[in-house]
């Protein structure tokens, strides 16, 4: 599984948003996951893309969508890296151009040239932007990208003026009310010139109350701990649960067992060898563990990928059924192999049978 385009990431050092959850900066700037916090103001791109420690300074906006699909505003320059490689068409450069991830393409069924009309807000119940979105407004397919099994995959880029004009907030003109300028800039993605640079701006602006800066590659990491961590309680659960279900199975071999006795009785006085009982029982649920792990394994693979699919069409995370782990393969190991200790242990409990005890 790829959590995130690790190139993507590595291009900003810092990330600036409405004052909240670092977290939530994260899921809704890299994964466009999530409604944000809130806007902010558009004069914080424009002096951070003035400031002389920044390389480069990129917006992003949110507010509408398509199909439930987020429509990202942003610049040309978010385009300049390897991450985004074109299948066909050109990347925005005018009002209204839009250029659709592979997953989007896919489903809407868009393509070059077509026209749409977006919905207001990131959730059918909700919305961040504010209420003047023009309904007619109309966005035209220019380019389509390349998969790359990521949250790129899952949203439609434009450019943030084409964002601003749908929500009617044009430049203002003399004698015209400014609009509001809290709308419709979520986040600002910043590339500094260098390290030192970097810090001297992360300290900057931490001092400003209305907003947050985030190092985006310490937060992913922060992030991805967390989830390692319930990984973790995840793999403890499962050891607890293979461990219960050998102890069933243990039970339940030792049990047959001793309802055996007769049948294990008649083969002995037939002539088999206390032995041959011996490895009639291990076989027998040597032959049990396979089937249910395989089964289990099977299955398993099955939900992961139907999951898969709905995750990778809504968030652009690829989660594949067809990848076997090398962890998957000791589970089933060491469950064949603590089944064979089960076996054992219950058929030497019928090892030594009186063959003439359970003939009278």
């Amino acid at each position: 599984m790829r959590y995130t385009d690790i190139e993507n990431i590595s291009e900003y050092d810092l990330i600036v948003g409405k004052a909240g959850s670092s977290t939530g900066l994260v899921m809704n700037t890299v994964f466009y996951y999530g409604v944000p916090e809130g806007n902010i103001d558009i004069s914080y791109l424009e002096e951070l893309q003035n400031n002389k420690y920044v390389e480069k300074a990129v917006p992003l906006g949110m507010g509408d969508t398509y199909h439930g699909y987020k429509i990202i505003g942003t610049s040309t320059q978010f385009f300049d890296n390897e991450s985004y490689v074109l299948k066909e068409g050109k990347f925005i450069e005018n009002e209204c151009d839009v250029v659709l991830g592979a997953t989007v393409a896919k489903r809407t069924g868009l393509k070059l040239g077509d026209t749409f009309k977006s919905q207001h807000g990131l959730t059918e119940n909700e919305s961040t932007a504010n209420s003047h979105h023009d309904e007619n407004f109309v966005y035209t397919v220019v380019g389509i990208l390349e998969p790359t099994n990521t949250p790129n995959d899952t949203v439609l880029f434009t450019t943030i003026e084409t964002l601003w004009h749908a929500h009617g907030l044009h430049e203002h003109e003399e004698g015209e009310e400014e609009a509001e300028s809290t709308s419709l800039l979520t986040a600002v993605l910043i590339r500094s010139r260098g390290l030192a640079e970097q810090n001297i701006l992360y300290q900057e602006l931490k001092k400003d109350e209305k907003i947050q800066v985030i190092i985006p590659t310490e937060t992913l990491r922060s992030l991805l701990n967390s989830l390692n961590i319930g990984e973790v309680v995840i793999t403890l659960i499962a050891a607890v649960s293979v461990g219960l279900s050998v102890i069933m199975l243990f039970i339940t071999m030792l049990t047959s067992s001793i309802e055996r006795r007769k049948d294990i009785s008649i083969l002995r006085a037939l002539g088999a060898s206390s032995k041959i009982v011996f490895l009639t029982i291990i076989i027998e649920i040597v032959i049990m563990a396979l089937i249910g792990t395989f089964l289990g394994f099977l299955l398993a693979h099955i939900m992961i990928g139907a999951i898969g699919n709905y995750v990778v069409t809504n968030y652009g995370l690829n989660i594949s059924g067809l990848v076997v782990q090398a962890s998957e393969i000791w589970t089933i190991i060491i469950t064949v192999l603590l089944s064979l200790l089960a076996g054992i242990i219950s058929a030497m409990m019928v090892y030594k049978t009186d063959a003439t005890r359970y003939l009278k």
